[in-house]
């Protein structure tokens, strides 16, 4: 699976979304570009984190978007 199927789709997809799938491949995506550098890729995790934001007071995907600000120093 390519970062781009990891980061625009994963758990998202279909009437039950699966929070714990998307943010584990966020978390999976923050892990690489803290290590790389992808303007495409940063574009893909931006993509999901305002996909998850309908579900902003998860603690989970908090946590992705603490991790994600804290490691990449994004928005």
């Amino acid at each position: 699976m390519d970062l781009r199927t990891r980061t625009r789709a994963p758990g998202l997809q279909g009437p039950s979304p699966d929070l714990d799938c998307a943010v584990h491949y966020g978390h999976q995506t923050v892990n690489v570009l803290a290590r790389v550098t992808s303007a495409r890729a940063l574009d893909y995790l931006n993509d999901l984190l305002t996909r998850l934001n309908p579900w902003h007071t998860e603690p989970t995907v908090r946590d992705l978007t603490h991790h994600a600000r804290t490691e990449l120093l994004i928005a």
